[in-house]
């Protein structure tokens, strides 16, 4: 089973986790920090004054970006 922690502006949130359910089976298949109203403030605060400079990079770096967030 895998674990996702929440992560906002590179800093790992500690709060409140969810078991996800394979809707298929029913066995657990992984845990995931839930945000709740700050923690969606502050993601959308750092979106934002993000995108600026997101939009100046070519393509594919940002999507090297989103991959190594993936990882």
């Amino acid at each position: 089973m895998r674990a996702f922690d929440l992560l906002i502006g590179g800093e790992v949130q500690r709060g409140e986790k969810r078991t996800i359910n394979s809707p298929y089976d029913g066995r657990e298949v992984g845990v995931v920090g839930v945000a709740g109203a700050e923690e969606i403030e502050a993601a959308t605060r750092m979106a934002v004054a993000a995108a600026p400079e997101m939009a100046e990079l070519p393509r594919h770096a940002r999507v090297e970006v989103l991959l190594g967030m993936a990882r």
